[in-house]
């Protein structure tokens, strides 16, 4: 029978926004996981030698995606739950889930979250921004924060608890997603949204002849270079170079 009920994971999901916490080049994310489940190891494990043992154990190092990491802190909460309670789990298969699950992990988040999801939201929020010309300074950045967290909050929380409730059979059932077809569905709503955003701005705004120019060959050569697999950070510095080059040379 599970010891924690749904009051404690509520409480370890919000203890989770500290993952980050005293991340180091040595160990990474390893302080902040261990600060997440350090309360409910000390209540598995009523000897003190192995409560330190456990939080030593845990203390190894540890890098994945903030999100879906909560995934493993289920697992290995429901694991070190079931060593403590004599369910015959060795001590090595605690760290060893905890290491080989961290990569994958971390590859899936970084391709939904960082490379898909947080651009959309991004590009969507100037759609907004566009469409109400009137709205208040603030709204973009409550807009970004609302989308973002409509699809990252549910998911952070989901996944804590099958990782519990599940164990490894969910870290399985993750590995198995099919997130590629969401986010080709995805890019091919970023790139509507380029597309009338570039439009909006050629048709609609109040520039000069020489500045429509300059958006047209930047969308074309943006285009270019994403097919060419050039990184999306690789060419938002190129932007931020380019407009200061532009910029100093008063060509816009």
């Amino acid at each position: 029978m599970a010891i924690l009920d749904r009051r404690d994971l509520l409480l370890i999901f919000f203890r989770s926004f500290l993952l980050q916490l005293g991340w180091n080049y040595d160990r990474k994310q390893a302080f902040g996981f261990t600060y997440i489940i350090a309360p409910y190891l000390r209540r598995f494990y009523k000897d003190p030698d192995e409560q330190k043992n456990a939080i030593l154990r845990n203390l190894t190092f540890f890098n994945s995606h903030p999100c879906l990491s909560n995934s493993i802190v289920g697992t290995v909460l429901a694991l070190e739950e079931k060593r403590a309670a004599g369910g015959g789990i060795d001590e090595n298969v605690v760290s060893t889930v905890k290491t080989q699950m961290a990569g994958p992990i971390a590859a899936l988040g970084d391709l939904f979250f960082w490379s898909t999801w947080r651009p959309l939201v991004a590009l969507s929020t100037m759609a907004f921004f566009f469409a109400f010309k009137g709205a208040h300074e603030w709204m973009p950045a409550l807009i970004f924060l609302l989308l973002y967290n409509s699809v990252h909050l549910p998911i952070r929380y989901y996944v804590l608890l099958r990782g519990y409730y599940e164990n490894v059979k969910f870290i399985q059932k993750v590995k198995e997603w099919n997130v590629q077809k969401y986010i080709d569905k995805m890019h091919i709503f970023g790139v509507v949204l380029i597309i009338g955003l570039t439009g909006y701005t050629i048709f609609f705004m109040p520039w000069q002849f020489s500045e429509k120019v300059l958006m047209v060959v930047f969308f074309v050569v943006s285009t270019i270079l994403l097919m060419l697999q050039v990184s999306s950070t690789k060419l938002f510095y190129l932007v931020i170079i380019l407009g200061v080059l532009l910029s100093y040379f008063k060509i816009i």
